[in-house]
């Protein structure tokens, strides 16, 4: 039996990883996402780590946001991004935010969707969640951004609001090297 410890965090037993550096950040929308969004990627002033409790928000180091909603991962490895929105829409209106990924940190490509959908009454609650695994070779290369699209005058996802907890949320989570 040989155990290997490396500085990274990672720890091999008999050549088999079975513990790397994790990582968990979980981010919240700071205000809602309207019509006015709608069509465009997400910049970073409409999210802020979840700061609402105690609780811890991240684990190792967490993710960053540029001002033109690019994210970036901390280091090289395989994630899960965990989205959950919570959306108020119009009567017939379904909302649906994307989530675009680029290996050339040049062109984005929606790799996954998430759906809200109106049951014709103006107002109504829903919530949509959705989750993608994503592979990170190369930190300058490999991104993400959020892109909300069929937002019509009046539909919305719920932000945090002034004294509101948490209404909607990603989570990015590093799983293994």
């Amino acid at each position: 039996m040989t155990v290997t410890f490396f500085a990274d965090g990672r720890i091999l037993h008999n050549g088999v990883e079975v513990a790397s550096e994790k990582m968990v950040d979980m981010w919240q929308v700071t205000d809602a996402i309207d019509s006015s969004d709608s069509d465009s990627y997400l910049p970073s002033s409409q999210f802020t780590r979840n700061d609402r409790n105690a609780a811890a928000s991240t684990v190792g180091t967490g993710m960053s946001v540029s001002t033109d909603g690019t994210w970036t991962f901390p280091t090289t490895g395989k994630y899960m991004i965990d989205i959950h929105l919570n959306s108020r829409a119009n009567a017939g209106d379904n909302t649906y935010i994307g989530l675009h990924s680029t290996i050339d940190n040049s062109t984005y490509i929606e790799c996954k969707r998430v759906q809200s959908s109106s049951s014709a009454n103006n107002g109504n609650s829903h919530s949509g969640s959705g989750s993608y695994f994503i592979n990170v070779t190369d930190t300058s290369q490999v991104k993400v951004k959020f892109y909300p699209m069929s937002l019509q005058s009046g539909s919305y996802f719920e932000g945090r609001g002034s004294g509101f907890p948490m209404q909607s949320s990603i989570t990015f989570t590093r799983m293994s090297r």
